[in-house]
């Protein structure tokens, strides 16, 4: 059979199977970063930590697009390998990041951890929205595809106090801690979501995804609305698996409509449910409150209104650009998978970020009470840039071409944002546990957000490149150029403007007033002395820290709920939407369809807990309804096999509706352990999102 040019270099990259490769290589890397970062907290300097994470963002999205270029968008093995090296160098960047900003941001008010996590959800609308528009530019050109896809308590808070220039008189504040059930929570809300999320098709579920998660994670913020009970947020978490089933049959029997619903409905619950658990663990310390109202910060008057509004901003961007770059990776599953489609991108390269992620997160979480928050985040933002920058350079290296070689390459890089995840996501939820609730809530609707901004640029890249030569390939780089904009970025912000705000500086001192040993190199930062350790060894009892063993013993149930929502979320998201949910009449704009709508209802999701009327607060409340999200499995079966693509969109959306209302943030410690149940579950739902592809040649 003769093949022309484009045929034949898809015909030798269809095993690659690129939206699960590179995911796959992405994990790893994030998970074992946040392992480490975890492990090390009390010793990581989580301002350099994020600053690296951000730069290493820059620097693996401009890789990404010097690969693709210098390869001329020709797939085959080595330009993969690149693409996967890239997503590693993404993987490792998220473990600076996410973890190192979420510790950062739990110090703080809970608006700037609200935001922090809306970000991270409008990062993967938005890159969903410019992935749709430059696909749809270039979709009738030359190479259309490819041009479209370019153009688109701590020792750990020294040094972000340094940067602050703030000194610190410690005064003993001591919190009472009850936080396990929220851990699991997360974890399962997330394993459901990466089990499904490319062709148009794909790119309009993926956007689907993105655009609902983003505003998942804004429905906590009506209090009416927002989940309090441990038992409602078990049962959401639950039925959310109810997803996996829905996603299957409509794939298999249903038009792409229910598809994109499905889908919809996934980012919704996926953003809603993770605000919620993670907006709901208390604090870490085990004497009595014994707050002295005279606490000194210097040049913080009135410290609690000072900076709240800008740091609830830079919360929400932070947590953008914890998970943009990643989002970025998957929602350009669509040139991947012309790249590489044997290999199935969307899986690999899941699998390849999320044991990174995972393992490193664990380490870093053993090792919480001695690493430096702010190195750790600014070492994950780092590295976010520098695997953003070297996607770039992948594909420009590779000139485009698919193959093995540049697969393991984007596995590689997919690896490096797990670590980089690792090291953010954790870092930066411990960090702004300490601080309002605002501040977490923001860096968790920021997370959503990541996903809603993300899609929405990759739609509008794919759009403007569509009909040009190369147009797909060219989408790509401009997305991964404008992913290592945003990363350096999140690195200056979190470096130079966050640890100057007199509320920051405020809720670090605090902090350390509290007993917190990792906010050391944050106050140091800021210019603030600590007396704390003249106060512990006069009286250790009364500073002493609940060990994170004993954390996640009180939390367990809540560890249990955030394990389950991922499981449930990863089973489906992307990797069933971009691969297993057939041929409809939107094309290739039908996966990022659903992935967007995933994306905009996960960041509603999260903003929903803010109406306290529908916030869950039961534990037991919160264990059933993560439960009850299992019957996604069964609900996306059968839509996929039998419904039509409205199904399957609105099953997305409540997916991520879900997944956002009961996800949320925590204290240092006990973020970090929920951080590791939450990348758990990712891993464990990426794993299971293979047995989609029992019966179909395996």
């Amino acid at each position: 059979m003769a093949y022309g040019k484009g045929e034949q270099r898809v015909a030798t990259t269809q095993n690659y199977h690129p939206t699960r490769v590179v995911t796959l290589t992405y994990q790893p890397f994030v998970l074992g970063t946040t392992a480490i970062f975890t492990y090390h907290e009390a010793k990581v300097n989580t301002r350099l930590r994020n600053l690296a994470g951000y730069t290493l963002f820059f620097l693996s999205s401009f890789a990404a697009i010097v690969l693709d270029v210098a390869t001329s968008g020709r797939g085959g093995i080595a330009p993969f390998v690149g693409v996967c090296i890239i997503a590693a160098a993404f993987g490792v960047a998220d473990g600076h990041v996410q973890g190192g900003m979420t510790g950062d941001l739990s110090l703080m008010c809970p608006e700037f951890i609200q935001s922090f996590f809306a970000g991270l959800a409008a990062s993967g609308m938005i890159t969903s929205a410019l992935r749709l528009i430059t696909k749809a530019a270039f979709e009738n050109s030359r190479d259309g595809l490819r041009k479209g896809a370019t153009s688109e308590g701590s020792l750990t808070v020294a040094a972000d106090l340094a940067a602050g220039g703030i000194q610190n008189r410690a005064n003993p504040l001591l919190k009472t801690l009850d936080h396990t059930a929220w851990a699991l929570g997360t974890v399962l809300t997330f394993v459901l979501d990466f089990g499904s999320i490319i062709d148009r098709y794909a790119l309009v579920l993926i956007a689907s995804y993105n655009v609902w998660d983003l505003i998942g994670r804004y429905i906590p913020l009506i209090e009416q609305v927002k989940l309090r009970s441990r038992k409602v947020i078990l049962i959401a978490v639950v039925s959310r698996f109810l997803l996996i089933p829905a996603f299957y049959y409509t794939a298999k029997y249903s038009d792409q409509g229910w598809m994109i619903m499905l889908t919809s409905f996934l980012g919704l619950s996926n953003g809603y449910l993770t605000v919620c658990i993670l907006t709901e663990a208390p604090k870490g310390y085990k004497a009595q409150v014994n707050f002295i109202m005279s606490l000194e910060v210097a040049g913080a008057g009135a410290p609690q209104a000072q900076g709240k509004f800008l740091g609830i901003l830079v919360c929400w961007v932070l947590g953008n650009g914890s998970l943009f770059a990643w989002n970025s990776m998957l929602t350009i599953e669509d040139y991947y998978s012309i790249l590489f489609p044997t290999y199935h991108p969307t899986r690999v390269l899941t699998i390849a970020y999320q044991p990174f992620a995972f393992g490193i997160t664990c380490i870093l979480t053993y090792h919480e009470a001695k690493l430096n928050t702010r190195k750790r985040n600014l070492i994950g933002f780092a590295l976010f840039l520098i695997s953003s920058f070297a996607l770039i350079m992948l594909d420009i290296g590779t000139k485009g071409r698919g193959g093995l070689g540049p697969f393991i390459g984007v596995c590689i890089i997919s690896a490096l944002f797990g670590t980089a995840d690792a090291s953010v996501q954790g870092g930066l939820v411990g960090d702004l546990s300490f601080m309002c609730p605002e501040f977490i809530q923001s860096f968790l609707a920021g997370l959503a957000a990541s996903g809603v901004l993300t899609s929405a640029l990759r739609l509008i890249t794919k759009a403007a490149f569509e009909n040009s030569q190369n147009g797909l390939r060219n989408g790509a780089i401009l997305f991964f150029s404008i992913t290592c904009f945003f990363e350096l970025v999140c690195l200056l912000l979190y470096a130079y403007v966050f640890p100057k705000l007199p509320i920051v500086k405020y809720y670090r001192s605090k902090a350390a007033a509290e007993g917190s040993k990792t906010v050391a190199s944050d106050l140091a930062a800021a210019g603030i002395s600590n007396e704390h350790s003249i106060q512990a060894e006069e009286d250790p009892k009364k500073c002493d820290r609940l060990s994170t063993k004993e954390l996640l013993i009180q939390n367990i149930d809540y560890a249990f709920d955030i394990f389950l929502i991922y499981v449930l979320t990863l089973s489906i998201f992307p990797g069933f939407l971009s691969e297993d949910t057939g041929a409809h009449s939107l094309g290739t704009w039908y996966a990022l369809t659903l992935i967007a709508m995933y994306n905009v209802w996960d960041l509603i999701g999260r903003y929903l807990p803010l109406i306290k009327c529908i916030k869950l607060t039961s534990r037991k409340g919160l264990t059933g309804a993560i439960l009850a999200r299992f019957l996604f499995i069964p609900a996306f079966y059968f839509t996929a096999k039998y419904g039509d693509q409205g199904y399957m969109i609105f099953l997305t959306s409540f997916l991520g509706l879900t997944n956002g209302f009961l996800t949320g943030p925590e204290q240092n410690a006990l973020g970090n352990v929920l951080v590791v149940c939450l990348l758990g579950g990712i891993f464990s739902g990426v794993v299971l999102d293979w047995l989609w592809l029992i019966g179909k040649g395996w």
